[in-house]
């Protein structure tokens, strides 16, 4: 008891100060991360890709993740060849009707060009989630889709996590959705193909900036090999992947107006 009291008292670990550092803190506290430390990390972050003046897309790189961090998900290779990428932007919607979105089952039908075939098991329960009586919802997808006409199957585990007590001058409404996700196994490439997707991660925030307006921060890191000598090290590669990670959000836009 006088030891847990000990550990009780330490002071919490300070949060990274830069973007690059915040978005891996997000990623590695979505588990058992305390929810006033993340609640932090999305205002210091807000901060840190100025969302308050956020008028158009904001693109970069991020530092790889550890083996500690892949480890997390379940992922025992190295990720250190893994690219990492970010994007920031904001789309018209309110975090009510995005969470409809995000927690639908029918993921194929609301995104019909991303997924030729989509099956999704929710792995903790979508009743108490749905009643607010836990801040956590999981599940596993398997789905199929193509990359440059090379067909492939795959599968996802993740899910979202609920964090309040954010800065009242940072969002609208008290509630940030974070999901976490991790293809768990190399992509499985239709025979013939010479095309590799071996390591996907991505990192999900959502908040209510101003009425009506979500602001999305999106981190992935991916380690890909498409064919005739491309790979996600290169930079027209990373560029792509950037723009359809932007583009998500245009089509979650009409989704959301079609809600109202």
């Amino acid at each position: 008891m006088a030891m847990a009291m000990m550990t009780g008292c330490q002071p919490p670990e300070p949060l990274p100060e830069d973007l690059d550092g915040l978005i891996h803190f997000v990623w590695s506290s979505w588990d058992s991360g305390e929810s006033s430390a993340l609640a932090e990390s999305i205002g210091s972050l807000n901060e840190a890709v100025g969302a308050d003046e956020l008028l158009s897309v904001y693109k970069g790189s991020l530092s790889p993740l550890s083996l500690e961090q892949a480890q997390l998900v379940g992922v025992q290779e190295d990720p250190s060849s893994a690219q990492g990428l970010f994007v920031a932007r904001e789309f018209d919607c309110d975090i009510a009707r995005l969470e409809e979105v995000l927690i639908a089952v029918e993921q194929d039908e609301l995104y019909p060009d991303s997924y030729d075939a989509y099956s999704r098991q929710y792995t903790s329960s979508l009743s108490d989630w749905e009643a607010d009586e836990t801040d956590r919802l999981t599940w596993s997808v398997e789905y199929e889709t193509s990359l440059l006409g090379s067909s492939y199957s795959t599968q996802v585990e993740g899910g979202l996590r609920r964090v309040q007590g954010i800065q009242s001058d940072v969002v609208e409404c008290d509630t940030a959705l974070i999901g976490r996700f991790a293809m768990t196994e190399p992509a499985e490439f239709e025979t013939g193909s010479n095309q590799e997707l071996l390591l996907n991660f991505q990192v999900e925030i959502f908040y209510e900036r101003t009425s009506g307006t979500i602001t999305h921060l999106y981190g992935m890191w991916q380690q890909a090999n498409l064919g005739a000598g491309l790979s996600t090290d290169d930079e027209g590669v990373q560029t792509i992947i950037l723009n359809n990670m932007a583009s998500w959000d245009d089509q979650t836009e009409e989704l959301c107006r079609e809600l109202r």
